[in-house]
């Protein structure tokens, strides 16, 4: 990310290495004016505390 610009990140809760949220807090400390998007397929709630948006779908 430190050799590209981005207007949006996309990223999934559930990776192989880092978590989603461990990935989150690192962007929004280099870039916090940075728009992320997060999605899973294994929402919770205790997952969308703190969320700005948060949007469930079955």
């Amino acid at each position: 990310m430190r050799l590209n610009k981005y207007d949006l990140i996309i990223l999934d809760l559930k990776m192989p290495k880092k978590s989603g949220m461990e990935v989150l807090d690192s962007i929004k400390k280099q870039w916090p004016n940075l728009p992320v998007i997060l999605v899973t397929g294994f929402a919770s709630i205790e997952t969308a505390i703190g969320a700005f948006n948060f949007i469930l779908t079955y």
